[in-house]
């Protein structure tokens, strides 16, 4: 065990009763760190990932079992694998954070450690996102006439022209289209990769249709997009 005066006791959880005349003390100490001190990711496309390690350091006698988990704040970052907590005195233990720009621009957030005392020690965390490099072919999608109650396919090239992998959504913006039976699909496109995707027009009424197909790569409903067009043909009606 580590002896301390009296008057220095940082980080304490537990000391043992003295009358602290000019004897020393002997105390359970944890004092915990975090390495490093602030995380900065640079600078990453919009929809790509990157993940950095923190450590956190017991450099007391004593074992540090916080109350709670460490926690994130910002919504560009998560903890993907968190810390094995508690503790044992002199020993560390590692966690992966993840940063995934959800828009452009500079972006921040922090890590939260609960500390001994029941402060908090905290972990700064920057990064930059950057315009995703997507491109969309072709530019339009025209499905043709189609019967009400029958549906037409058609097929779109995504490309991930940036130099990190991306996940992105592909988001259907208007009636009479889905992708994938749905009105979104999560696309992960490797750098310098290519994902195809099938479009259906299932109208459910006679009558020109227009809609928009856009992957989202710069905020809400922003992003490089394609347009669809199509006419459902309803039935003849007998005389």
């Amino acid at each position: 065990m580590r002896h301390l005066p009296c008057a220095a006791l940082p980080f304490l959880l537990l000391a043992a009763s003295c009358d602290c005349g000019g004897e020393p003390v002997q105390t359970v100490v944890v004092e915990i760190r975090a390495a490093p001190e602030r995380l900065d990711f640079g600078r990453l496309p919009v929809g790509a990932r990157s993940s950095a390690r923190i450590s956190i350091i017991n450099d007391g006698n004593g074992p540090y079992a916080p109350g709670a988990a460490p926690t994130v704040e910002g919504d560009a970052f998560a903890i993907s694998t968190p810390c094995a907590l508690p503790l044992a005195p002199n020993n560390f233990c590692e966690m992966d954070v993840l940063f995934a720009p959800p828009r452009e621009g500079d972006t921040s957030g922090s890590v939260v450690i609960e500390a001994p005392d029941g402060s908090a020690l905290v972990v700064p965390l920057t990064g930059t996102g950057d315009p995703a490099n997507v491109a969309l072919e072709p530019a339009v999608l025209d499905f043709g006439a189609v019967a009400v109650g029958t549906g037409a396919r058609r097929t779109l090239t995504v490309t991930n022209l940036s130099s990190a992998r991306l996940d992105l959504p592909l988001i259907i913006d208007g009636a009479g289209f889905v992708v994938d039976g749905a009105a979104s699909v999560a696309l992960r496109i490797e750098a310098g990769q290519a994902a195809t995707v099938e479009l259906d027009f299932l109208p459910a009424r006679g009558g020109p249709f227009a809609a928009r197909a856009l992957v989202e790569i710069c905020g809400s409903m922003c992003g490089p997009e394609v347009a669809l067009s199509g006419e459902g043909l309803a039935p003849r009606l007998s005389a």
